[in-house]
C-alpha cells in the first residue's frame, strides 16, 4: 500500500461559511496519479468541519443558520471567559459545532475517480472565520 499526502488553503471571508472543496480535493488526487483505493480528507483545525453534502445556495444558508440558532454565538459560554479576557473573538460555539458534524471525510477512489453520489461534493464548514485553514488530502492506494 501506497500512501500520499497533498495540503491545500481555503479561505473564508465570513464568520460561518461553507465552502464546497470537491475540486481541490480531486486536484490533490490528480497530482498523485492514483488510480485506486482511499482518500482521507481531514483538516488540523478544531474550529472546521468536513462533511459530504449537496453544495447548493439555499441549503448552505439553511444548514448556517440552523446551527447559528442552534448554539448562538456569543451565548455564555465558559469556553469564551478566555476569549473575553484576552479581547479575542468568542469561539467556543465553533468548537461545539465542530463536535456535532461529520469529519474527517473518506471517499472510495476508483479508476481514478472519486466515487460520490449524484449531489455530493465535499464540503468545508468553517464556523469560526474569517481565516485561512489547512486542508490535508491523504490518498491510500
Amino acid at each position: 500500500m501506497e500512501i500520499e499526502s497533498h495540503a491545500f488553503e481555503v479561505t473564508s471571508t465570513d464568520r460561518w461559511e461553507l465552502t464546497a472543496i470537491t475540486d481541490l480535493v480531486e486536484e490533490a488526487v490528480a497530482e498523485s496519479g492514483a488510480e485506486n483505493g482511499l482518500v482521507f480528507v481531514s483538516t488540523p483545525h478544531t474550529t472546521v468541519a468536513l462533511f459530504t453534502n449537496e453544495y447548493e445556495k439555499r441549503l448552505t444558508e439553511d444548514i448556517i443558520g440552523y446551527f447559528e440558532e442552534l448554539v448562538p454565538p456569543e451565548d455564555g459560554y465558559l469556553h469564551d471567559r478566555h476569549h473575553v479576557a484576552t479581547e479575542t473573538q468568542l469561539n467556543a460555539h465553533a468548537h461545539i459545532v465542530c463536535s456535532m458534524l461529520h469529519t474527517p471525510v473518506f471517499v472510495v477512489l476508483e479508476d481514478g475517480a472519486l466515487r460520490f453520489g449524484n449531489w455530493e461534493d465535499v464540503l468545508c464548514f468553517d464556523t469560526d472565520g474569517p481565516s485561512t485553514r489547512t486542508v490535508q488530502v491523504t490518498i491510500f492506494e
